[in-house]
């Protein structure tokens, strides 16, 4: 009895392995590959298409303008690296069960990581113009253009926690569509270098951290000029529901930023329910003056 219990088990044994040697398509495989995580913050208003691709692969899409910028919509998995752990588990399960386990580990798998897209702006050098934006419809005249900026990873932490403050105090709200307004100065000047580049590091982030649909600043500046509207005045609560209306969001996210010292550079932001005008989320950072120096060259 006991020579036919080992002789079973062995036979079980030898065709779980087999099984589990097949399973390239299947939870071992898709577990052992994965996709690593894009390194996003390596990407910056300058970077080569090549150096975009390198991160994210081809694109999916990709839409010409008639003067010769275009905008290139790529797709990009998070949350799904690479796990031998998960893998040799799979493996023994699949042993023991001779390959029964993969009607639940293989869908388990599928449904393992998180899709997310992103549109790329390129300009006429064929260089990135703006990440997380469309290519303006016309071409942006001298006086419009931003200066070319270049990529500090110590910048990345402040907008991070800018956005996850925000989200803290926006769910349970159900937002699912925003905009987001160029900060403004002390002054209210919202056209600046510096706000410029401030609110497109706030727009990737609150994008990469959260579950909400961001309007392009494309689209919004369109509607503004369709509505002869001004950002120097959107800073009230009629105009806010104004704008909040005309582009179908659930909420605006609006700010300023003012020098308090030698050393740093403060940023209030608030975001507004534009149905109620309720503030509904808030966020405040300090960033290092020495840091905002290195923004334009």
């Amino acid at each position: 009895m006991m020579k036919l219990w080992r002789y079973k088990y062995a036979v079980r044994l030898m065709a779980g392995l087999v099984l589990a040697s097949t399973l390239s398509g299947c939870s071992i495989g898709m577990a052992l590959i994965g996709h690593k995580d894009p390194n996003l913050q390596g990407l910056h208003v300058g970077s080569t298409k090549g150096e975009v691709e390198l991160e994210l692969g081809q694109p999916k899409e990709s839409h010409q303008t008639g003067y010769g910028a275009r905008t290139d919509i790529y797709e990009y998995e998070v949350n799904n690296e690479p796990s031998s752990a998960r893998a040799v588990m799979y493996l023994i399960y699949d042993v023991l069960t001779i390959g029964i386990a993969e009607i639940i580990f293989t869908p388990a798998e599928l449904m393992t990581g998180e899709k997310k897209r992103l549109p790329i702006y390129y300009g006429v050098d064929g260089r990135v113009a703006g990440i997380n934006e469309t290519a303006p419809e016309m071409p942006v005249t001298p006086s419009e253009a931003r200066p070319h900026l270049v990529n500090l990873g110590p910048m990345q932490a402040p907008f991070k926690d800018l956005a996850d403050q925000l989200s803290i105090g926006m769910k349970g709200h159900h937002i699912s569509r925003l905009a987001i307004l160029p900060l403004a100065d002390a002054a209210q000047n919202t056209n600046t270098p510096l706000g410029n580049y401030m609110t497109d590091k706030l727009t990737n982030e609150v994008y990469m951290t959260s579950s909400v649909k961001v309007i392009e600043r494309s689209q919004l500046q369109r509607v503004m000029d369709e509505q002869h509207l001004s950002l120097r005045t959107m800073f009230d609560d009629a105009s806010v529901k104004r704008i909040g209306s005309l582009l179908g969001v659930d909420a605006v996210i609006m700010g300023t930023y003012a020098e308090t010292g030698l050393d740093s550079i403060e940023v209030n932001v608030r975001s507004v329910a534009v149905e109620t005008a309720e503030v509904v989320g808030v966020g405040t950072v300090l960033i290092s003056r020495a840091s905002v120096e290195k923004l334009i060259r």
